[in-house]
């Protein structure tokens, strides 16, 4: 249990998390290095228990290894907990498309601008028209000129004005 609990947590933890909060594992599964380690403490502790009362194994060592393991188990909890709590809110939150135009990632910035020219979302032609023209990659405002574009083609022209 110990040996899974440390090669969970140091070779997936983070992608474990990641995984979690994006909704493509269970938020358990993301938990459960933590609970792997509870879960030897626990043992651990059982077994000194019995060494202790059947082979006259020290107290003293028995109680200081199991101490040990609790305050290395208590340095670890606050930090599940915060990602237990992290991955739970990003599960609930779900960013529109307008707010993704301003990512620091060139490709999700790219994708966002697609995105509202499929939906023909023509409020956001200005913020479009200002990502067209000013965003530092090439392919982005290549891509934001397309949806400016399909958008600009689908925005109805402006009412005349009735003679007088």
């Amino acid at each position: 249990m110990l040996l899974a609990s440390v090669g969970m947590t140091f070779v997936f933890g983070d992608k474990l998390w990641t995984a979690a909060s994006t909704g493509a594992f269970p938020l358990w599964l993301a938990a459960l290095p933590m609970v792997s380690f509870t879960g030897f403490v626990i043992l651990y502790a059982i077994d000194r228990w019995f060494l202790v009362k059947r082979s006259h194994y020290p107290l003293s060592r028995a109680l200081f290894q199991i101490a040990f393991a609790l305050v290395f188990l208590s340095t670890l909890l606050p930090r599940q907990a915060s990602e237990y709590k992290q991955a739970r809110s990003q599960r609930h939150y779900i960013r529109a498309p307008t707010e993704l135009l301003r990512h620091k990632d060139p490709s999700v910035r790219a994708a966002s601008c697609e995105l509202l020219g499929f939906q023909s979302a023509t409020e956001a032609l200005s913020a479009l028209s200002a990502l067209s023209q000013s965003d530092p990659s090439s392919e982005v405002r290549a891509i934001c000129q397309q949806a400016q574009n399909k958008l600009s083609a689908l925005k109805p022209p402006p009412p005349k004005k009735p003679a007088p």
